[in-house]
Protein backbone atom coordinates (compact mmCIF):
# COMPACT_ATOMS: atom_id res chain seq x y z
CA UNK A 1 0.00 0.00 0.00
CA UNK A 2 1.42 3.44 -0.72
CA UNK A 3 1.79 5.47 2.00
CA UNK A 4 -0.11 8.44 2.77
CA UNK A 5 1.44 12.00 2.36
CA UNK A 6 0.60 14.40 5.22
CA UNK A 7 -1.27 17.36 5.93
CA UNK A 8 -1.28 19.49 9.48
CA UNK A 9 -3.80 18.72 12.30
CA UNK A 10 -5.13 22.41 12.03
CA UNK A 11 -5.65 22.00 8.01
CA UNK A 12 -8.22 19.40 8.83
CA UNK A 13 -10.45 20.60 11.87
CA UNK A 14 -12.78 23.78 11.54
CA UNK A 15 -11.87 25.27 14.60
CA UNK A 16 -8.80 24.22 16.60
CA UNK A 17 -6.12 25.38 19.82
CA UNK A 18 -8.98 26.11 21.59
CA UNK A 19 -8.09 26.64 25.26
CA UNK A 20 -10.97 25.20 27.98
CA UNK A 21 -12.28 27.24 30.84
CA UNK A 22 -10.23 28.17 34.00
CA UNK A 23 -13.46 27.77 36.42
CA UNK A 24 -12.25 27.61 40.20
CA UNK A 25 -12.83 24.75 42.54
CA UNK A 26 -15.11 26.89 44.81
CA UNK A 27 -17.38 27.19 41.57
CA UNK A 28 -17.82 23.58 41.51
CA UNK A 29 -21.44 21.78 42.02
CA UNK A 30 -23.14 18.76 42.56
CA UNK A 31 -23.63 16.46 40.13
CA UNK A 32 -27.20 17.08 39.35
CA UNK A 33 -27.00 20.85 39.26
CA UNK A 34 -24.38 20.73 36.67
CA UNK A 35 -22.33 19.73 33.93
CA UNK A 36 -19.14 17.67 33.77
CA UNK A 37 -16.11 19.60 33.54
CA UNK A 38 -13.44 17.61 31.92
CA UNK A 39 -9.53 17.95 33.42
CA UNK A 40 -6.78 16.22 32.37
CA UNK A 41 -7.06 14.16 35.13
CA UNK A 42 -10.50 12.93 34.13
CA UNK A 43 -8.70 11.03 30.82
CA UNK A 44 -7.08 7.71 31.22
CA UNK A 45 -4.37 6.98 29.05
CA UNK A 46 -6.37 4.78 26.61
CA UNK A 47 -9.04 7.70 26.06
CA UNK A 48 -11.37 7.34 27.84
CA UNK A 49 -13.12 8.78 31.34
CA UNK A 50 -12.78 8.05 34.52
CA UNK A 51 -16.31 7.70 36.31
CA UNK A 52 -18.50 10.45 36.96
CA UNK A 53 -17.78 9.66 40.79
CA UNK A 54 -14.42 11.00 40.64
CA UNK A 55 -15.29 14.16 38.03
CA UNK A 56 -16.23 17.64 38.84
CA UNK A 57 -19.51 19.94 37.80
CA UNK A 58 -19.87 23.10 36.73
CA UNK A 59 -23.29 25.40 35.78
CA UNK A 60 -24.46 25.33 32.90
CA UNK A 61 -24.54 29.04 32.14
CA UNK A 62 -20.94 29.16 33.95
CA UNK A 63 -19.83 26.50 31.15
CA UNK A 64 -21.37 28.47 27.86
CA UNK A 65 -20.47 31.56 28.83
CA UNK A 66 -16.76 30.46 28.92
CA UNK A 67 -17.18 28.93 25.38
CA UNK A 68 -15.95 25.77 27.04
CA UNK A 69 -18.98 23.33 25.97
CA UNK A 70 -17.96 20.26 23.77
CA UNK A 71 -19.64 19.59 20.76
CA UNK A 72 -20.09 16.24 19.09
CA UNK A 73 -16.85 14.22 17.89
CA UNK A 74 -14.33 17.18 19.51
CA UNK A 75 -10.72 15.71 20.27
CA UNK A 76 -9.35 17.15 23.44
CA UNK A 77 -5.91 16.97 23.79
CA UNK A 78 -3.75 18.21 27.08
CA UNK A 79 -1.37 20.74 26.99
CA UNK A 80 -0.42 19.91 31.03
CA UNK A 81 0.59 16.82 32.90
CA UNK A 82 0.73 13.89 30.91
CA UNK A 83 1.40 16.02 26.96
CA UNK A 84 -0.82 14.07 24.60
CA UNK A 85 -3.33 12.74 26.73
CA UNK A 86 -6.37 12.48 24.36
CA UNK A 87 -10.07 12.09 24.75
CA UNK A 88 -12.72 12.22 21.70
CA UNK A 89 -16.31 13.61 22.79
CA UNK A 90 -19.39 11.85 21.82
CA UNK A 91 -22.53 13.45 23.68
CA UNK A 92 -24.51 10.21 23.09
CA UNK A 93 -22.35 8.27 25.35
CA UNK A 94 -20.73 11.10 27.58
CA UNK A 95 -23.46 13.50 27.98
CA UNK A 96 -22.88 17.87 28.41
CA UNK A 97 -19.74 18.10 29.18
CA UNK A 98 -17.42 21.28 29.21
CA UNK A 99 -13.73 21.05 29.33
CA UNK A 100 -10.81 23.10 31.34
CA UNK A 101 -7.98 25.07 30.37
CA UNK A 102 -5.23 22.80 30.59
CA UNK A 103 -7.15 20.75 27.45
CA UNK A 104 -6.81 21.97 23.83
CA UNK A 105 -9.70 21.65 21.58
CA UNK A 106 -9.51 20.29 18.00
CA UNK A 107 -13.13 20.36 16.26
CA UNK A 108 -12.56 18.13 12.81
CA UNK A 109 -14.10 19.24 9.55
CA UNK A 110 -17.16 17.75 8.12
CA UNK A 111 -15.89 14.78 5.97
CA UNK A 112 -13.04 14.22 8.89
CA UNK A 113 -13.23 11.11 10.76
CA UNK A 114 -13.28 12.08 14.70
CA UNK A 115 -12.42 8.38 15.73
CA UNK A 116 -9.55 8.41 13.09
CA UNK A 117 -7.86 11.43 14.48
CA UNK A 118 -7.99 10.09 17.90
CA UNK A 119 -6.73 6.79 17.12
CA UNK A 120 -3.57 8.87 14.79
CA UNK A 121 -3.11 10.39 18.70
CA UNK A 122 -2.14 7.39 19.78
CA UNK A 123 0.63 6.20 16.92
CA UNK A 124 4.32 5.96 17.91
CA UNK A 125 4.38 8.81 15.13
CA UNK A 126 2.47 11.62 17.36
CA UNK A 127 4.47 10.90 20.30
CA UNK A 128 7.58 11.05 18.19
CA UNK A 129 6.75 14.63 16.72
CA UNK A 130 5.84 15.73 20.66
CA UNK A 131 9.06 14.35 22.03
CA UNK A 132 10.87 16.23 19.41
CA UNK A 133 9.50 19.87 19.60
CA UNK A 134 9.86 19.53 23.65
CA UNK A 135 13.27 19.01 22.67
CA UNK A 136 13.48 22.34 20.18
CA UNK A 137 11.35 24.63 23.49
CA UNK A 138 10.33 22.77 26.69
CA UNK A 139 7.37 20.57 27.39
CA UNK A 140 6.19 23.03 29.58
CA UNK A 141 5.37 25.27 26.53
CA UNK A 142 4.17 22.36 24.61
CA UNK A 143 0.45 24.64 23.44
CA UNK A 144 -2.35 24.75 21.22
CA UNK A 145 -0.53 25.84 18.08
CA UNK A 146 2.16 23.33 18.60
CA UNK A 147 -0.54 20.27 17.87
CA UNK A 148 -2.17 22.72 15.55
CA UNK A 149 1.03 22.09 13.60
CA UNK A 150 1.89 18.58 14.01
CA UNK A 151 1.45 16.39 11.07
CA UNK A 152 -1.26 13.40 10.43
CA UNK A 153 -1.80 10.89 7.70
CA UNK A 154 -3.91 12.57 4.58
CA UNK A 155 -5.88 9.90 3.70
CA UNK A 156 -9.81 10.16 2.12
CA UNK A 157 -12.73 9.93 4.32
CA UNK A 158 -13.52 6.31 2.94
CA UNK A 159 -9.84 5.24 4.29
CA UNK A 160 -10.48 7.06 7.60
CA UNK A 161 -13.72 5.17 8.29
CA UNK A 162 -12.23 1.89 7.03
CA UNK A 163 -9.33 2.16 9.43
CA UNK A 164 -11.51 3.58 12.44
CA UNK A 165 -13.55 0.54 11.81
CA UNK A 166 -10.81 -1.92 11.49
CA UNK A 167 -9.15 -0.15 14.80
CA UNK A 168 -12.85 -0.37 17.12
CA UNK A 169 -12.85 -3.96 16.46
CA UNK A 170 -9.01 -5.32 17.09
CA UNK A 171 -8.27 -2.97 19.70
CA UNK A 172 -11.57 -4.08 21.77
CA UNK A 173 -10.06 -7.65 21.27
CA UNK A 174 -7.36 -6.56 22.75
CA UNK A 175 -8.98 -4.31 24.78
CA UNK A 176 -10.75 -7.34 26.52
CA UNK A 177 -7.75 -9.49 26.74
CA UNK A 178 -6.05 -6.50 29.01
CA UNK A 179 -8.70 -6.45 31.35
CA UNK A 180 -8.99 -9.93 32.04
CA UNK A 181 -5.88 -9.96 32.95
CA UNK A 182 -5.54 -6.85 34.74
CA UNK A 183 -8.61 -8.71 36.85
CA UNK A 184 -5.97 -11.11 37.66
CA UNK A 185 -3.61 -8.77 39.15
CA UNK A 186 -6.22 -7.23 41.30
CA UNK A 187 -7.24 -10.69 42.03
CA UNK A 188 -3.75 -11.61 43.45
CA UNK A 189 -3.69 -8.22 45.36
CA UNK A 190 -6.91 -9.28 46.92
CA UNK A 191 -5.07 -12.39 47.56
CA UNK A 192 -2.11 -11.32 49.15
CA UNK A 193 -3.78 -8.61 51.39
CA UNK A 194 -5.95 -11.63 52.37
CA UNK A 195 -2.95 -13.66 53.30
CA UNK A 196 -1.29 -11.27 55.02
CA UNK A 197 -4.26 -9.61 57.33
CA UNK A 198 -4.64 -13.20 58.08
CA UNK A 199 -1.56 -14.24 59.33
CA UNK A 200 -0.93 -11.20 61.43
CA UNK A 201 -4.53 -11.24 63.07
CA UNK A 202 -4.99 -15.18 63.00
CA UNK A 203 -1.99 -16.51 62.91
CA UNK A 204 -1.10 -19.84 60.53
CA UNK A 205 -2.95 -22.76 62.68
CA UNK A 206 -6.38 -22.71 62.05
CA UNK A 207 -7.23 -24.86 64.92
CA UNK A 208 -5.25 -22.97 67.57
CA UNK A 209 -7.50 -21.63 70.82
CA UNK A 210 -9.03 -18.16 70.38
CA UNK A 211 -9.86 -15.25 72.40
CA UNK A 212 -12.03 -12.10 72.09
CA UNK A 213 -9.39 -9.24 71.26
CA UNK A 214 -11.40 -6.61 73.34
CA UNK A 215 -11.67 -4.94 70.39
CA UNK A 216 -15.22 -4.84 68.45
CA UNK A 217 -13.82 -4.33 65.24
CA UNK A 218 -10.52 -6.98 65.36
CA UNK A 219 -12.87 -10.01 67.11
CA UNK A 220 -10.85 -12.88 67.95
CA UNK A 221 -7.24 -13.70 68.34
CA UNK A 222 -5.40 -16.32 68.87
CA UNK A 223 -6.04 -16.89 73.12
CA UNK A 224 -1.88 -16.89 73.47
CA UNK A 225 -1.66 -13.10 72.13
CA UNK A 226 -1.42 -9.99 72.87
CA UNK A 227 -3.18 -6.80 71.77
CA UNK A 228 -0.92 -3.77 72.24
CA UNK A 229 -0.59 -0.20 70.89
CA UNK A 230 2.30 0.96 68.22
CA UNK A 231 3.93 2.89 70.97
CA UNK A 232 4.18 -0.12 73.48
CA UNK A 233 6.44 -2.14 71.45
CA UNK A 234 8.89 0.89 70.41
CA UNK A 235 12.32 1.18 71.99
CA UNK A 236 12.16 5.16 70.50
CA UNK A 237 9.46 7.67 69.70
CA UNK A 238 8.36 7.90 66.15
CA UNK A 239 9.92 10.46 64.07
CA UNK A 240 8.80 12.18 61.29
CA UNK A 241 12.54 13.12 58.38
CA UNK A 242 14.02 16.37 56.99
CA UNK A 243 11.07 19.23 56.85
CA UNK A 244 12.70 21.09 53.96
CA UNK A 245 16.02 20.02 52.44
CA UNK A 246 18.04 22.96 51.74
CA UNK A 247 20.05 21.83 48.62
CA UNK A 248 20.62 18.06 46.53
CA UNK A 249 24.69 17.46 46.45
CA UNK A 250 25.33 15.34 43.89
CA UNK A 251 29.03 14.03 45.37
CA UNK A 252 29.82 13.33 48.88
CA UNK A 253 25.86 14.22 50.65
CA UNK A 254 23.91 12.10 52.59
CA UNK A 255 21.08 10.16 50.99
CA UNK A 256 17.81 11.23 51.78
CA UNK A 257 14.99 8.53 51.84
CA UNK A 258 11.93 9.86 49.94
CA UNK A 259 8.33 8.09 49.40
CA UNK A 260 9.38 7.84 45.43
CA UNK A 261 12.43 5.43 47.27
CA UNK A 262 9.88 2.87 48.35
CA UNK A 263 8.65 0.78 45.63
CA UNK A 264 5.29 -1.21 46.05
CA UNK A 265 7.19 -4.33 47.18
CA UNK A 266 9.22 -2.78 49.90
CA UNK A 267 12.34 -2.63 48.14
CA UNK A 268 14.64 0.63 48.36
CA UNK A 269 15.15 2.11 44.77
CA UNK A 270 18.44 3.58 45.26
CA UNK A 271 18.86 4.70 40.97
CA UNK A 272 16.69 7.58 42.26
CA UNK A 273 18.00 8.36 45.80
CA UNK A 274 19.08 12.42 46.54
CA UNK A 275 21.64 13.60 48.82
CA UNK A 276 21.49 16.44 50.94
CA UNK A 277 23.99 18.31 52.53
CA UNK A 278 26.16 16.37 55.57
CA UNK A 279 25.58 19.45 57.44
CA UNK A 280 21.83 19.53 56.93
CA UNK A 281 21.80 16.01 57.84
CA UNK A 282 23.32 16.15 60.90
CA UNK A 283 20.99 18.68 61.88
CA UNK A 284 18.03 16.19 62.18
CA UNK A 285 20.53 13.48 63.41
CA UNK A 286 17.16 12.49 65.85
CA UNK A 287 15.84 10.73 62.33
CA UNK A 288 18.67 9.37 60.52
CA UNK A 289 18.23 5.30 60.09
CA UNK A 290 19.21 2.45 60.99
CA UNK A 291 19.53 -1.20 59.77
CA UNK A 292 16.49 -3.00 60.60
CA UNK A 293 14.23 0.20 61.15
CA UNK A 294 11.08 0.62 59.54
CA UNK A 295 9.82 3.25 57.27
CA UNK A 296 6.22 4.11 56.70
CA UNK A 297 4.67 6.74 54.39
CA UNK A 298 2.29 8.96 56.00
CA UNK A 299 1.22 11.56 53.50
CA UNK A 300 -0.62 11.46 49.96
CA UNK A 301 -0.22 7.38 49.55
CA UNK A 302 -0.14 6.30 53.40
CA UNK A 303 0.82 2.98 54.74
CA UNK A 304 3.94 2.38 51.90
CA UNK A 305 6.37 0.67 53.79
CA UNK A 306 10.10 -1.30 53.78
CA UNK A 307 12.85 -2.11 56.49
CA UNK A 308 15.81 -0.15 55.62
CA UNK A 309 18.68 -2.01 54.26
CA UNK A 310 22.58 -2.21 55.11
CA UNK A 311 23.33 0.06 52.67
CA UNK A 312 20.68 2.89 53.77
CA UNK A 313 22.25 2.57 57.09
CA UNK A 314 22.76 6.46 58.18
CA UNK A 315 20.66 7.87 55.50
CA UNK A 316 18.12 10.31 56.48
CA UNK A 317 14.33 10.72 55.33
CA UNK A 318 11.73 12.87 53.75
CA UNK A 319 8.88 14.47 56.01
CA UNK A 320 6.48 12.00 54.45
CA UNK A 321 8.20 9.53 55.91
CA UNK A 322 8.07 7.77 59.51
CA UNK A 323 10.94 6.31 61.20
CA UNK A 324 9.57 2.97 63.48
CA UNK A 325 12.27 1.55 66.07
CA UNK A 326 11.23 -1.24 67.30
CA UNK A 327 11.87 -2.61 70.85
CA UNK A 328 12.37 -6.20 71.49
CA UNK A 329 8.95 -7.56 71.70
CA UNK A 330 8.35 -6.75 67.91
CA UNK A 331 9.80 -8.65 65.11
CA UNK A 332 10.77 -6.09 62.07
CA UNK A 333 9.46 -8.80 58.73
CA UNK A 334 6.41 -9.47 61.36
CA UNK A 335 5.82 -5.63 61.31
CA UNK A 336 6.44 -5.02 58.20
CA UNK A 337 3.52 -7.32 57.39
CA UNK A 338 1.22 -5.76 59.87
CA UNK A 339 2.24 -2.20 58.10
CA UNK A 340 0.53 -3.55 55.10
CA UNK A 341 -2.41 -5.80 56.50
CA UNK A 342 -5.96 -4.34 56.00
CA UNK A 343 -5.98 -4.02 59.64
CA UNK A 344 -3.49 -1.15 59.28
CA UNK A 345 -5.46 -0.04 56.14
CA UNK A 346 -8.56 0.19 58.34
CA UNK A 347 -6.95 2.28 61.20
CA UNK A 348 -4.95 4.71 58.53
CA UNK A 349 -8.52 5.24 56.46
CA UNK A 350 -10.73 6.02 59.75
CA UNK A 351 -7.99 8.67 60.65
CA UNK A 352 -5.68 9.98 58.04
CA UNK A 353 -8.10 12.42 56.66
CA UNK A 354 -7.17 15.97 54.74
CA UNK A 355 -8.70 18.49 52.48
CA UNK A 356 -6.13 17.94 49.92
CA UNK A 357 -4.09 14.95 50.99
CA UNK A 358 -4.29 12.17 53.60
CA UNK A 359 -2.32 13.00 56.56
CA UNK A 360 -1.12 10.23 59.18
CA UNK A 361 0.26 12.68 62.09
CA UNK A 362 2.33 10.56 64.79
CA UNK A 363 0.20 10.44 67.16
CA UNK A 364 -2.88 8.63 65.37
CA UNK A 365 0.31 6.38 64.28
CA UNK A 366 1.42 5.82 67.96
CA UNK A 367 -2.19 4.39 69.03
CA UNK A 368 -2.35 2.36 66.38
CA UNK A 369 -3.51 -1.51 67.50
CA UNK A 370 -1.31 -4.29 66.82
CA UNK A 371 -1.85 -7.83 67.79
CA UNK A 372 1.31 -9.49 68.75
CA UNK A 373 2.50 -12.84 69.03
CA UNK A 374 5.67 -14.15 71.16
CA UNK A 375 8.57 -13.19 68.99
CA UNK A 376 9.50 -16.50 67.95
CA UNK A 377 6.05 -17.06 66.48
CA UNK A 378 6.37 -13.50 65.03
CA UNK A 379 9.50 -14.71 63.06
CA UNK A 380 7.88 -17.99 61.87
CA UNK A 381 4.72 -16.31 60.32
CA UNK A 382 7.10 -14.01 58.43
CA UNK A 383 9.06 -16.73 57.71
CA UNK A 384 6.52 -19.05 56.30
CA UNK A 385 4.59 -16.13 54.43
CA UNK A 386 7.93 -15.04 52.85
CA UNK A 387 7.53 -17.81 50.29
CA UNK A 388 3.71 -17.44 49.30
CA UNK A 389 4.07 -13.79 48.53
CA UNK A 390 7.80 -14.31 46.42
CA UNK A 391 5.41 -16.68 44.62
CA UNK A 392 2.10 -14.03 44.36
CA UNK A 393 4.96 -11.14 43.06
CA UNK A 394 6.30 -13.36 40.00
CA UNK A 395 2.89 -14.00 39.05
CA UNK A 396 1.55 -10.52 39.22
CA UNK A 397 4.78 -9.08 37.33
CA UNK A 398 4.61 -11.83 34.48
CA UNK A 399 0.87 -10.77 34.36
CA UNK A 400 2.01 -7.26 34.22
CA UNK A 401 4.84 -7.72 31.84
CA UNK A 402 1.80 -9.11 29.80
CA UNK A 403 -0.24 -6.67 29.96
CA UNK A 404 2.43 -4.28 28.82
CA UNK A 405 3.54 -6.42 25.69
CA UNK A 406 -0.03 -6.04 24.66
CA UNK A 407 -0.37 -2.63 25.23
CA UNK A 408 2.73 -2.22 23.04
CA UNK A 409 1.44 -4.20 20.13
CA UNK A 410 -1.89 -2.22 20.67
CA UNK A 411 -0.07 0.88 19.85
CA UNK A 412 2.03 -0.56 16.56
CA UNK A 413 -0.93 -2.50 15.43
CA UNK A 414 -2.96 1.50 15.54
CA UNK A 415 0.54 2.78 14.11
CA UNK A 416 0.57 0.45 11.31
CA UNK A 417 -3.16 0.78 10.20
CA UNK A 418 -3.24 5.23 10.61
CA UNK A 419 0.06 5.39 8.49
CA UNK A 420 -0.58 3.09 5.84
CA UNK A 421 1.80 0.18 6.53
CA UNK A 422 -0.80 -2.08 6.72
CA UNK A 423 -4.03 -2.30 4.35
CA UNK A 424 -6.78 -2.75 6.79
CA UNK A 425 -8.95 -3.92 3.67
CA UNK A 426 -6.97 -7.23 3.54
CA UNK A 427 -6.21 -7.71 7.37
CA UNK A 428 -8.79 -10.03 8.49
Amino acid sequence: MTAPTSIRLKDVCSRYADYGANIPSDEYVAENEGIRFLRTTDIRDDGRLKPPSEGVFVALAKARSAGALCQDGDLLLSRSGTIGRSFRYLRAEHGPCAFAGYLVRFSPRPGVHSQFLFYWTKTTEFQAQIAQESIQTTIQNFNGQKYAGMYLPSVSPAAQAGIADFLDRKTAAIDALIAKKERLIDLLEEKRQALITQAVTKGLDPNVPMKDSGIEWLGEIPAHWKVKRLKHVLRRGLAYGVLKPLAYEHADGVPLLRIFNASDEGDVVEDELMLVSPSQSAEYRRTRLSTGDLVVSVVGTIGRSLIVPESMNGANLSRALARIQLGNSAQAEFMLLWLRSSLFEQQAEDVARGSAQKVLNLGQLAEFVVPLPPVEEQREVAAQLSGTLRSARAAREALQQSVARLAEYRQALITAAVTGQLDVSEAS
